[in-house]
């Protein structure tokens, strides 16, 4: 994203509490990720990334302290030969490493538990039973919390047979795994948050789509990242239970052209948040289901009945995370 762009983008952030300056790209490779920071900091939000670990250096560990609130470090495996497979020319013990130098940057700078640093684990068949093991490590490196998430965005039928979860019965050899994380946690006092194994009742997904918006690089407005996927065609191809379809990149503006605040209040985008916004009015704030504590709670059956009169938008269809995985 050039300057230009984020500044159009910045007019909004008095009216913001957090900019993730990040998406599909590692965020340290921007020659002025720095000034981004800043920028957004002096407007009174908070500051988050997530980065794959390989560009933290002791220069690179003092600024993220010094001026980013929440770093997160993609870290898919809990052994360099799973990890390495799945994170094809990183080095796992170089990571590690990193991650240690930016725990240690937070005591040397004496600035408490910021940044917040969590190790962010994209669950898959191909490392999910090092997920127990990972919760060792992050205890050694003295990190803050442990996200499990599912893979769920499948572009290409070969990688179908990579995911970890299922829309019948959950693998009982993944629900054990996850059993003996959890326990792991409870017993390492560490905070740990695994998505579901399979389908939830869930008012709508984790995006959050009113209260948080997606930017691309080059200005376009969407409300999930998952809708503005590199296009084939002109459209997002997916994988959905082995079969592949496409759907429309949905996009509402560009800051280069509306301010942000436009784009937001305009018809068509207040259009597509309706069905959220009555979901959200029949199940209260409880739209996806983790509570403070890193577990899941599902919204009753009544309940999720009811909300069946306000279907989701219908590029929202086929996506796992409006089933709560």
């Amino acid at each position: 994203m050039d300057m230009a762009t984020y500044h159009a983008v910045a007019a909004a952030f008095p009216y913001l509490r957090q900019v993730y300056i990040d998406a599909w790209g590692e965020p340290l490779l921007h020659p002025r990720i720095w000034e981004m920071a800043d920028i957004a900091r002096s407007a009174g939000c908070s500051v988050g990334i997530t980065t794959n670990g390989t560009l933290i250096d002791r220069e690179v560990a003092g600024r993220l302290v010094k001026g980013v609130d929440v770093v997160g470090i993609s870290i898919d495996g809990a052994t360099a030969a799973t990890y390495e497979k799945i994170r094809s020319g990183a080095k796992f013990e170089e990571v590690v490493e990193n991650v240690r130098l930016l725990a240690g940057a937070r005591k040397e700078l004496g600035s408490g538990r910021l940044p917040l640093i969590s190790l962010l684990f994209l669950k898959n068949s191909q490392n999910i039973h090092e997920l127990p093991a990972l919760l060792d490590l992050a205890a050694e490196l003295e990190v803050d919390e442990i996200i499990a998430s599912n893979l769920t965005f499948v572009a290409k039928p070969e990688f179908e047979s990579w995911k970890a979860y299922s829309l019948q019965a959950p693998s009982p050899e993944y629900l054990s795994i996850i059993d003996q994380a959890r326990l792991r946690a409870k017993l390492l006092g560490l905070n740990l948050r695994i998505y579901p194994p399979g389908p939830k009742r869930v008012a709508y997904c984790e995006a959050k789509p009113l209260e948080e918006l997606h930017i691309t690089w080059d200005g376009y407005v969407s409300p999930c990242v998952y809708l503005t996927l590199p296009l084939r065609n002109g459209f997002i191809t997916k994988v959905h239970e082995g079969e592949a379809y496409w759907i429309p990149v949905c996009i509402f503006g560009n800051v280069k052209e509306t301010s942000l605040l436009e784009i937001w209040n305009s018809e068509a985008y207040k259009k597509f948040r309706e069905p959220f916004a009555a979901r959200r009015a029949i199940c209260g704030r409880k739209r996806f289901g983790f509570t403070d504590d890193g577990g899941f709670e599902e919204i009753d059956e009544d309940t999720f009945e009811a909300l069946s009169q306000y279907p989701l938008p219908e590029v929202c269809y086929g996506c796992y995370k409006a089933l709560g995985i």
